[in-house]
């Protein structure tokens, strides 16, 4: 098959076109950057996907994959308009088998930089107009919308020295919770008493049947049973 890929100097592109080449397939890379990929089956085009001028005429492809992205106020151009630009000259033909947008979570959830959820979310609806436009050539249109990635691309983002992972919660109770008698301040306890890590208190022993005083528990059962008058001469 021959498959094009935008964004191969790098990151996901790059991972895609290795692969492709591996299976014994023909690619064609475009990015703005050289390309490290060395194969006879690839050819590497060093151009700004916003530039139709640019494009090379290398025939109907069978696999386009839509990967280039960027996260620098161009996000719009390139991720959105540049995607729709390179499907429109490529994707949409009679021969073709598979159009892939490389998406993102953000355009589910909205999180991240506002140009780039937007441009995402708007790859998504044009993800659906391709697929509807190219259903009739039994070929198919999807978004492979990821979470975070570790790309050059998002390395400024993933590792950014301000960021800390926050500390799990640690148990301050001396002892354990009981049902009614949750230490509220405990920053675990308040939120789930089964995960308190305090000492279970000491059981009270139970009375040793030995130690049980007779004499007392029988002055305990007669104290309000009233006194018995003695019989006297008088009462006879």
């Amino acid at each position: 098959m021959k498959v094009l890929i935008t964004g191969t100097a790098s990151g996901i592109g790059k991972g895609c076109a290795e692969f492709f080449l591996k299976e014994n397939h023909e690619v064609y890379g475009f990015d703005k950057n050289i390309s490290s990929i060395q194969h006879p089956k690839y050819t590497h085009f060093c151009l700004d996907i916003r530039d139709k001028n640019s494009y090379p005429e290398i025939g109907p492809v069978d696999i386009l994959i839509n990967n280039a992205g960027v996260q620098n106020g161009d996000d719009i151009d390139v991720n959105l308009k540049g995607t729709i630009s390179v499907t429109e000259h490529y994707g949409i033909h009679p021969n073709i088998y598979s159009v892939i947008m490389i998406g993102s979570a953000s355009g589910h959830t909205g999180s991240e930089f506002p140009e780039y959820a937007a441009s995402k979310g708007g790859v998504l609806a044009y993800t659906k107009n391709v697929a509807m436009r190219i259903a009739p050539y039994q070929a198919t249109c999807n978004s492979l919308d990821f979470g975070g990635v570790m790309t050059e691309l998002n390395r400024p983002v993933m590792e950014d020295g301000e960021t800390q992972e926050e500390e799990p919660a640690v148990c301050t109770c001396a002892e354990k919770c009981q049902a009614g008698a949750v230490n509220t301040s405990c920053p675990v306890c308040s939120v789930n008493m089964s995960e308190c890590a305090g000492v279970e208190p000491e059981a009270e022993p139970e009375p040793d049947p030995d130690d049980y005083d007779f004499e007392d528990e029988e002055d305990y059962i007669n104290e309000d049973e009233p006194e018995q008058e003695e019989e006297t001469e008088e009462t006879k």
